[in-house]
């Protein structure tokens, strides 16, 4: 099970968010080649797309999937840590701070603290909360077994009860 969360749950995750960044990107291209937007402002358009889309995907990993099959993602945030490093790296210049590049940096340094908050919910979650829930399931299991067990005991006396009761 947990290579299926890590193997095939990260590929298919790290293929949406290539997907997306494609989009991204061909969404860019439209913006400045058919629309006659400054390359700059289609840029910026696009990052703060990809802004709203990184903290839209934070919240709902976090607090709306809540479930244990879905933890284990991390190959967004690793995938869009590696591609503001190489947007960085083409593009930055000591002499001339473009302020699509400042965004860049602050969109890997988020992207890179999501994805350590992302990892601290995760092992907490793995550590704390489920030993604490294997506990009350083996408690619960135990009670339950034993109400079952009282419960056929008590069953087959009764029907011992009334067979004997009919042959005599």
């Amino acid at each position: 099970m947990i290579l299926v969360k890590l193997v095939l749950q990260n590929g298919l995750a790290l293929h949406l968010t290539s997907s997306t960044l494609n989009s991204l990107l061909n969404f860019n291209i439209y913006l400045i080649y058919q629309l006659n937007y400054q390359i700059p402002t289609g840029g910026t358009i696009c990052l703060a797309i990809l802004a709203d889309l990184i903290l839209l995907f934070f919240l709902v990993d976090i607090f709306v999937v809540k479930n244990n099959k879905m933890n284990m993602i991390f190959s967004p945030y690793i995938a869009l840590m590696l591609t503001f490093a190489s947007i960085i790296a083409n593009n930055w210049l000591r002499t001339n701070f473009i302020k699509n590049n400042v965004i860049s940096l602050i969109l890997l340094i988020v992207s890179t603290l999501l994805m350590i908050i992302k990892l601290i919910i995760v092992v907490y979650n793995l550590l704390v909360i489920g030993s604490s829930s294997s506990d009350i399931k083996r408690d619960n299991g135990d009670e339950s077994n034993q109400k079952v067990n009282s419960t056929t005991k008590a069953t087959t006396a009764e029907r011992a009860n009334k067979y004997h009761a009919k042959s005599s």
